[in-house]
């Protein structure tokens, strides 16, 4: 759910559902090799208005190393 300052809300969100959100908002394509990302579930408040803090958030919550290739996003392990 969308809150007050351009942040989106996720109570046990499926990674891919997270992924579907931030997408559309900063019109990238996440592709994920990351063995626990398909099934682990997201809580927490993600900014929809910047990317890099969104991948921080994410790389730490899942131990993932994202990478930007133009409007592509890469998560792999670490």
């Amino acid at each position: 759910s969308e809150g007050k300052h351009g942040n989106s809300k996720f109570s046990n969100t499926k990674f891919y559902e997270v992924n579907h959100t931030i997408e559309p908002s900063y019109n990238v394509r996440i592709n994920s090799t990351g063995k626990n990302c398909p099934t682990d579930t997201f809580v927490g408040t993600l900014p929809l208005t910047n990317l890099n803090e969104v991948l921080e958030v994410i790389e730490k919550s899942y131990q993932l190393k994202a990478q930007i290739k133009g409007k592509e996003i890469i998560l792999t392990d670490i």
